[in-house]
């Protein structure tokens, strides 16, 4: 146990008590600086995002470990120096005790017997916070502080005495990031050679010079050190140093160490690099230290008050000199100059004498001792000294270094990768798989099963031991050859070397990366019982989340492997959840400091290979901590750093094209980019300002936002405001220039910078001071810089609280639509964001949703008002009727919009669509008003086109009423035989007929063949080509089921035809033959015959007298049999009154049947419950299936008829063989309903006619109106007075119930044929909702966009898997071949094509958009996806396909062998895999 330096000082007290009061003394300090209560300080703390710190204001003692520590991470030496603002309740007793006595404050002045014991436990000595920081981190965290503080040009604790134990630790383990570069001159044959050396320190063997002391010297020692090292920076702690006291509890037996690096400077004060040790107290005391310097050094200074026999002083010294050690001895009572005692022993006076002197002197005695040959010292042998514990000899430690020893002895060539896959990509497929077998081999390596293995075997700890060590020893290995002699001749040779040299940890993830895209491309195992590849991207994820960098951008190859960074980033999605980051990149010019500055703001360590600059991009995950989440939007940031553009290593391999991808990349992931610039010169950052600008020009084209921070480093005075003035406005004239050049380059406008990204130059441009106060490689960090490292950082977080950061499955995604961009060039044609593609498909099936709501409402109002049509209760229909029955179910749907745009998870990105998606509900809405209108519009047409027929159904009705009537009282009880009965109705019933129609004109059928013949012969033959489609139309439009046919409809199809025809020959300067336009014609007349004649007969039943009549017969006959029966009035009447009821109610239910079914069938059917896509993935399906290549070719030239007959041949194996028992329940419920519909009517329209006391007339009418909301039951062709004998309403109501039980029985075994057939269809239901969509064709392959809204412009037209262009005919001009390119290959390459047959100017394929029309209006992504589906088919039908176009798959058809190798089944896979994306 040492005592301190305070402590010493009291007199007579016994040493026990003394250690005790010093141990009591410790354990304050440590409550008072650390009360986290045993916890250690880890590394995540130097990872954690804290409150920027005040430069200003003391910090408070409970928060000083803490902004040491933040101090420290950002290189601001002055960490040492913070002011500590003592606590304030001590403070407080303090003051209280003032005296009121003028006297008792005089003689307190000169009273030394005053207690300051307060004052003294009040201050907190500065080396005691660095100390007790020390003991309580954890190693990692040790070891970034020792790191740090070695940047910072700090001595380090070698030795540190054990609080608990009585032995001494060597922290050895915090040395091992630490690397030192110096430059060793040396005079040989009157020539100076300089070695450049750069080593890690812990391999380093150098002299080692001691400094100890031996009692009380009014000299500092660490202060005469300094001079030795550096006279203008305090590499050693002392007493005159700001914020010392004499209360200092920690240091006392502490043995630091620091190195002099020689900058190869003539006025260098060392040739070599040195070791300097200081041991701290009075050695008198810690014999054990002292003893272990004597061991290691090369030279021994030792400082004495006085040289005096007798004193225990005296004695260590004569040991030292009869030792064969170089010795150094200064004397505090001596003033005479250097004196040599003997060989290797120096005497030197310090009284009265300048330090500049006594350092000089020293300096060239230590120079002469080391000129001869010495024993050196080296870290590592620490570990070899007894009594010294050295902490990597901790069990947790050593087995992370045996498991990393394990990885490291293989031998070094087997580290590289096996094959380039990225450089490989532009050769042949076959050889891009042999590529990846063999890398899925390497996973079955030794070396990689190692590694993986003690990835997945050890602790925690281990693990971060495990991965620093491997670090360590391959830095080693990469690091032999880089100490160079420095000859001009030679410096392409050493570059060569040192590329060669370099490699790190990331090689070996990077590996891990490529065996696992390599399993994943290959889809299966391999045959080594080595398989644990799919748990690569957990183990990745684990060390990210821990805090480790993880590669994002190969720095060699220059590719990014989306499938490894999709696998490692959906792990850390599963670890953390879909957590929201803030990313933070930065972009800048080699060797700018860009690294540095991340580091130093967050106290990262990106991975950085031995003996060069940052190459590729790394991503590291930073927390925020507790104490400032809530004043943001996400929890963590995510930082990317990038290697610098403008890299010597890339001269000569299109740097410019290199630059541009990496710049765009970057500037298009983050949220924020940080431009970082070395100096202020605008001219000599001209290149990278371009590169920049032309970045942030290519997200603005593409809807993406980041902001940006522009940094100027190394400027030299950045206090002048006028100079930074100045420079700002330098600089935005050349960001105003250069966003003009780039608008140019990329054909858009922009007059300015802000018109590009928001931009404020005042505000977002900063200057950095130089990062070395003074010349390496001894100077410290400039503390101007580390200001400006925080102050950036807090604007940065001033600026990141306005954001909502980015999720990390939109970041992966993002990623992966910028990199698949870049590859295919041109960015702005080829970006596809795929988080938006996911969100608006499903805002796509919400607005399918929405839609559905809607229409199904409507179909219940429309199957409401359509039997108040049919008995003409209701003659016009208004929009505002409609619009009032439908407006609770569009409120409620307009309310879920609004929800939905604003609480949902991706709210900030569907805002960009929640204006056009309101509209087009708010236009679904006015089509479905004005589509029913128009539909019952057509209705009341009918009925008044009907009206003639309708004002004799009542006349017709009575007489035949009265006739059948008249006959049964006439014949009854004569006629018993129910045949004979028959035969006599029959008899009457066609003299009946002919009676009632005598003055009634029967409408005749039509001669639709002579007709068309008819036409054909008047236009003499003068035809020309013509759609089915738009002839269907034409037709359609015309009045034949209310009006009937007339020959002038096909007149007027046949002109249309001709005007067509004479347009397109025109166009297409050549004539049509007759005898192939005559064909046409009747072709198209044979597709409108159906539709005619249906209508007419339509027509013809709804208006002609005679079938009306005959459609009556059975019912009159039942009439007249009741009676011939001796019914009742009330019987028949009831019997009448429920054969009409059996029709509405039949209807009735058909129709809610079919609306229900169609509901249920969206619900259930997978294809008919997403959006459009979903639905074309079954279709394609179903085609596959069925193999029926006649299909396919109606799917490719009318995909909508295809898709029709899709959906009604789904709805019916639906109800009849998938769900047989469904459509019957839903059926049973809706007859079940309506029955208990007509019971309750009946009811209650009898007991309120009873009440009134009405008669038979009345209760017709109110029971009619009581059932028009449901049913369309025509009462008014029953003539209540040959009913005016019914008095007993009671009765009538159970006659009525009676045949209501055998209407029940017979609804309920109604046939779904006849739901199937009745107005309103489950099939065409869907098809009405399922197809009111895009049905564009892409130019090239005739793919259907894919959007589920009819019209969705200002977007284009879209589809994320295109086909091969032969599949839709395309071929190369003047030759046979078919064309078998997919749409997606083509736009990506450099071939042409013709708009048209009749082109004669070609079209860059990349350019297609340029050729405007139908091309200008889609946008096809240049991303090389290629379905395999389409492959398969163009495999599979082959054949057919050359027979169809009459054109050959060879030359530029000609099919790849790969494609053959795809089956049905695979094809089938990838329409899951792919759609699903």
């Amino acid at each position: 146990m040492f005592i301190s330096k305070s402590n010493r000082q009291s007199k007579n007290i016994p040493v026990e008590n003394l250690q005790k009061n010093h141990q009591k003394e410790v354990e304050a300090l440590f409550s008072r600086l650390h009360d986290r209560q045993q916890q250690r300080f880890s590394s995540a703390d130097f990872l954690t995002i804290y409150p920027p710190l005040n430069q200003i204001t003391d910090t408070p003692e409970k928060d000083a470990a803490q902004a040491f520590l933040q101090r420290l991470t950002a290189l601001d030496y002055r960490a040492r120096y913070i002011p500590v603002q003592p606590d304030s309740s001590e403070s407080d007793s303090v003051s209280e005790s003032v005296s009121t006595d003028d006297d008792d404050d005089f003689y307190a002045i000169f009273s030394t017997n005053v207690d300051f014991s307060q004052f003294k436990q009040d201050h907190v000595h500065p080396m005691d916070i660095q100390m007790v920081v020390f003991h309580c981190s954890d190693s990692f965290l040790k070891q970034s502080m020792i790191t740090k503080l070695s940047q910072c040009q700090y001595a380090l604790p070698l030795l540190v005495p054990d609080r608990a134990a009585a032995d001494i630790e060597s922290p050895l383990w915090t040395f091992r990031q630490i690397r030192k570069t110096w430059k060793k001159t040396e005079i040989r044959d009157n020539s100076k050679s300089v070695t450049i050396k750069s080593l890690p320190i812990c391999k380093a063997e150098t002299p080692l010079v001691s400094f100890f002391r031996l009692g009380s010297l009014s000299q500092s020692k660490s202060q005469l050190m300094n001079t030795l090292i550096n006279d203008r920076h305090n590499t050693f702690f002392h007493r005159n140093c700001p914020g010392s006291t004499k209360s200092r509890h920690l240091m006392d037996g502490v043995v630091e160490i620091a190195w002099y690096c020689p900058a190869g400077k003539d006025n260098d004060s060392f040739s070599d690099c040195i070791g300097f040790c200081n041991l701290h107290g009075d050695s008198l005391l810690m014999e054990k230290q002292r003893e272990i310097l004597t061991e290691i050094s090369s030279v021994l200074v030792v400082l004495v008050p006085a040289l005096e026999k007798g004193q225990e002083s005296s004695k260590v010294i004569s040991t030292l000199i009869r030792s064969p050690n170089p010795l150094i001895v200064l004397t505090a009572d001596n003033d005479c100059g250097a004196v040599q005692i003997k060989p290797q022993k120096y005497k030197v006076g310090l009284k009265d004498r300048s330090q500049s002197d006594v350092s000089e002197e020293l300096r060239e005695i230590i120079r002469k001792i080391l000129s001869g040959s010495n024993k050196s010292f080296n870290l590592e042998l620490m570990s070899n000294i007894s009594g010294v514990r050295v902490d990597e000899d901790d069990t947790v430690c050593q087995n992370g270094k045996s498991a990393a020893m394990n990885i490291v002895k293989t031998n070094k060539e087997r580290f590289h990768l096996r094959g380039n896959i990225e450089k490989e990509k532009s050769q042949k497929d076959q050889q891009l798989i042999q590529i990846r077998q063999k890398q899925c081999a390497a996973s079955c390596s030794e070396l990689m099963k190692s590694f993986t293995d003690s990835l997945m075997s050890l602790e925690q700890k281990d693990k971060e031991y495990f991965l620093k060590w491997t670090q360590i020893l391959i830095d080693e290995l990469s690091s032999k050859d880089l100490s160079l002699k420095v000859k001009q001749t030679e410096l392409e040779q050493i570059s060569q070397k040192l590329q060669a040299a370099t490699f790190g940890l990331e090689h070996i993830f990077r590996e891990m990366s490529q065996i696992y895209e390599a399993h994943q491309s290959l889809k299966r195992q391999t045959h080594c019982r080595h398989t644990e590849w799919v748990k690569y991207p957990e183990l990745a994820a684990d060390l990210m989340i821990s805090g480790h960098p993880m590669e994002l951008m190969d720095g060699d190859a220059g590719h990014v492997p989306l499938t490894w960074i999709s696998g490692l980033l959906q792990e850390v999605i599963k670890k953390l959840g879909d957590q929201r980051v803030f990313v933070l990149s930065v972009l800048g010019v080699q060797s700018s400091g860009k690294s540095t500055m991340l580091n130093a703001m967050f106290g990262l360590q990106f991975a950085v290979s031995a003996g060069r600059c940052t190459k590729g991009a790394y991503m590291q995950l930073l927390k925020l901590s507790e104490e400032i989440k809530t004043d943001f939007k996400f929890d963590y940031v995510l930082v990317v750093d990038t290697e610098g553009l403008r890299a010597l290593e890339l001269e000569g391999h299109n740097t410019l094209h290199h630059d541009n991808e990496l710049a765009t990349f970057v500037v298009g992931l983050g949220n924020m980019t940080l431009i970082n610039i070395f100096g202020e010169n605008p001219a000599e950052m001209q290149d990278i300002l371009q590169i920049v600008v032309q970045a942030f020009m290519r997200m603005k084209k593409v809807q993406l936002s980041p902001s940006c921070v522009f940094v100027h480093q190394n400027v030299t005075d950045i206090t002048a405001a006028e100079k930074n003035m100045d420079g700002k406005r330098r600089l935005q004239e050349k960001l105003d220039k250069m966003a003009q050049l780039a608008a140019k380059e990329e054909g858009c406008e922009a007059e300015c910078f802000s018109d590009v990204i928001a931009f404020d130059v005042q505000k977002d441009v900063k200057y950095f001071a130089q990062l070395w106060e003074g010349s390496p490689p001894m100077a410290p960090p400039n503390p101007g810089y580390s200001e400006s490292v925080q102050e950036l950082k807090s604007f940065i977080l001033s600026k990141a609280s306005e954001s909502d950061g980015i999720k990390l499955s939109h970041f992966s995604s993002k990623i992966q639509d910028l990199w698949n961009a870049l590859m295919n060039e041109n960015v702005v044609f080829n970006l596809k964001n795929t988080q938006e593609i996911s969100v608006y498909r499903k805002l796509e099936v919400q607005y399918g949703n929405w839609t559905w709501a809607l229409r199904s409402e409507m179909l219940t109002i429309e199957n409401r008002l359509y039997p108040q049509i049919e008995k003409r209760q209701i003659g016009k229909i208004l929009i505002s009727d409609l619009s009032k029955e439908i407006s609770k179910t569009y409120e409620q749907i307009k309310t879920e919009i609004k929800d939905y745009f604003e609480k949902n998870e991706d709210k900030e990105m569907l805002v960009q669509w929640r204006g056009r998606f309101q509209i087009k509900i708010t236009d679904f809405h006015e089509e479905l008003l004005t589509g029913v209108k128009r539909k019952l519009d057509e209705v009341i047409q009918q009925k008044k086109a009907c009206k003639k027929l309708d004002e004799k159904e009542t006349d017709f009705e009575n007489k035949l009423l009265q006739k059948s009537k008249e006959l049964a009282h006439m014949l009854r009880g004569t006629i018993k035989d129910e045949e004979e009965l028959k035969m006599q109705f029959d008899s009457v019933w066609s003299h009946w007929v002919k009676e009632l129609t005598s003055d009634t004109k029967p409408i005749e059928d039509i001669n639709l063949e002579e007709d068309q013949l008819t036409v054909l012969n008047n236009l003499g033959f003068e035809l020309a080509l013509y759609v089915k489609q738009k002839s269907l139309e034409i037709i359609q439009s015309k009045p034949v089921a209310t009006r009937g046919f007339t020959p002038t409809y096909l007149h007027e199809v046949a002109k249309n035809v001709q005007e067509n025809v004479t347009e397109f020959e025109s166009k297409m300067k050549f004539t049509f033959k007759k005898k192939f336009t005559v064909e046409l014609l009747l072709f198209v007349f044979h597709q409108t015959a159906g539709w005619i004649l249906q209508s007419h007969k339509f027509y013809k039943d709804n208006n002609d007298a005679l079938i009306y009549l005959n459609s009556k017969k059975n019912e009159y006959f039942n009439i007249f049999r009741s009676f011939c029966k001796g019914s009742s009035s009330a019987v028949v009447f009831g019997e009448m009154i429920c054969q009409k009821l059996k029709v509405s109610a039949v209807e009735a239910v058909c129709n809610q049947t079919a609306v229900d079914l169609a509901g249920e069938l969206r619900c259930n059917v997978p294809a008919f419950n997403g959006n459009r896509l979903n639905l074309e993935k079954h279709v394609l399906k179903d085609l596959a299936e069925k193999e029926d290549f006649n299909k396919f070719m109606t799917y490719i030239r009318d995909p909508r008829e295809q898709v029709e007959e899709f959906i009604r041949k789904k709805v019916k194996k639906y109800m009849f063989e998938e769900n047989k028992n469904k459509a019957p329940q839903i059926l049973q419920k809706n007859s079940d309903d309506i029955q208990r519909f007509i019971r309750q009517t009946l009811f209650e329209a009898t007991e309120k006619i009873k009440t009134e006391k009405g008669d038979i007339n009345m209760w017709v009418k109110e029971f009619s109106i009581s059932l028009r909301c449901k049913l369309k039951l025509t009462m008014n062709t029953i003539s209540c007075q040959n009913f005016r004998d019914i008095n007993n309403l009671d009765f009538l109501r159970v006659e009525i119930e009676k045949g209501l039980q055998i209407i029940s029985k017979e609804m309920k075994s109604l046939s779904l044929t006849e739901v199937m057939n009745n107005r309103q269809k489950p099939d065409e239901i869907l098809i009405d909702q399922l197809c009111n969509c895009c049905w564009e064709r892409c130019p090239f392959c005739a793919a259907v966009c894919i959007n589920t809204i009819k019209d969705h412009s200002p977007d284009k037209h879209s589809v994320p898997f295109h086909r091969p262009s032969g599949v839709n005919g395309w071929h190369k001009r003047a030759s046979m071949e078919l064309n078998n390119d997919f749409c997606t290959t083509s736009v990506a390459s450099d071939k042409i094509f013709y708009p048209s047959p009749e082109s004669e100017k070609s079209i860059p394929y990349k350019l297609y958009q340029t050729a405007g029309g139908k091309y200008a209006s889609w946008s096809i992504i240049a991303d090389g996806s290629m379905l395999p589906y389409w492959k398969w088919f163009v495999c599979r039908f082959q054949k057919e396909i050359e027979d169809y176009y009459k054109e050959k798959c060879k030359g530029w058809g000609e099919i790849l062998p790969e494609w053959r190798k795809y089956t049905k089944e695979e094809a089938l896979r990838s329409l899951d895999e792919m759609y699903s994306l």
